[in-house]
């Protein structure tokens, strides 16, 4: 910001606006903008392909048939389904709920934690703790903002309570 002494605005293009030294921006008069909701779709798209990929093991099974394993060693080993497990959402802000939306059309479990049960999440079940969440979720999504409040929010407790089978999908920004 010093550097550019004509500067008028800066835009972010993302979410947040946590990386602008707003006490600089508005000494000097600077517009600051962000775009909120632009890539929400897009990130809970995203957070939903990465578990299918995880749990279906999508990567491995292409490097199987590519190196020709498939006809030395026989068929991939199966892997788990998706479909009709629990999902915990850590964090039910836009992106958080865009993902729970798009999971209920595997049939999943869903629950979440946030600071308080969410207006719109009937049907979905408000755990306040991350632990207990963890225990009650085969997939955990982290869909918080990166800041101190959150900071270690997901550390060893939460992912022994997720057990070793349990899938951790981090889309924190």
């Amino acid at each position: 910001i010093a550097g550019c002494p004509k500067l008028k605005m800066i835009g972010v293009f993302g979410v947040g606006y946590d990386a602008v030294h707003m006490s600089s921006c508005r000494a000097r008069g600077i517009k600051v903008s962000n775009t909120p909701d632009v890539l929400t779709d897009d990130v809970a798209d995203i957070a939903v392909a990465m578990l299918l990929a995880l749990v279906r093991q999508v990567g491995p099974a292409e490097d199987w048939v590519r190196s020709g394993d498939w006809a030395a060693k026989g068929m991939f080993p199966l892997t788990r389904k998706v479909s009709g497990t629990r999902a915990g959402i850590l964090g039910l802000g836009r992106i958080g709920s865009a993902i729970a939306r798009r999971l209920q059309g595997f049939g999943m479990e869903i629950a979440y934690s946030a600071r308080g049960p969410k207006p719109g999440a009937e049907g979905w079940t408000f755990v306040p703790d991350a632990v207990e969440l963890a225990k009650r979720s085969d997939h955990l999504f982290v869909a918080l903002a990166a800041t101190a409040e959150t900071r270690h929010i997901v550390n060893a407790k939460v992912l022994e309570a997720l057990g070793p089978e349990g899938t951790v999908i981090n889309i924190s920004r």
